[in-house]
């Protein structure tokens, strides 16, 4: 069995939270509500920074690259480049691979699953806010 039959949602996940920000606005992806903290460009960087390092260098083994998107386009590219590389890791990989260990690495199953709880939380946030802004996030 492969880690896609486990995780049929990961990459439509990120494919989603592309959707909903390709289109803003710099005004709208730095917004913040009275005592917010995280921005939806702060989450969204976020998501991409946790999936580059625990998944595509981590795991897949390719050369982290810095996101620093300018735009919700670019964030939105930025995330659907990780969707692919996520999903083609997951078709690739076995569930014996679940619990490989490697010293000088991380378990496969720790960083998965923290990539896609942050994935999964943040993107919650990020509809949250967006909802905030009048805006209504793609269905889940």
């Amino acid at each position: 069995m492969r880690l896609a039959e486990l995780f049929p949602f990961w990459t439509g996940a990120l494919e989603e939270l592309a959707r909903a920000v390709e289109g803003l606005e710099q005004s709208q992806l730095h917004w913040l509500p009275v005592g917010g903290k995280n921005s939806i460009y702060w989450l969204c960087e976020h998501i991409i920074e946790v999936a580059q390092r625990d998944v595509e260098a981590g795991l897949a083994g390719r050369t982290k690259t810095p996101a620093r998107a300018t735009d919700g386009a670019s964030l939105a590219a930025e995330l659907r480049r990780l969707a692919q590389v996520t999903g083609e890791f997951l078709q690739h990989t076995c569930i014996g691979h679940w619990n490989a260990k490697d010293p000088s690495r991380r378990p496969v199953h720790d960083s998965l699953w923290n990539a896609l709880i942050e994935l999964l939380h943040h993107r919650g946030q990020v509809f949250l806010l967006l909802r905030l802004q009048g805006r209504v996030p793609p269905g889940i």
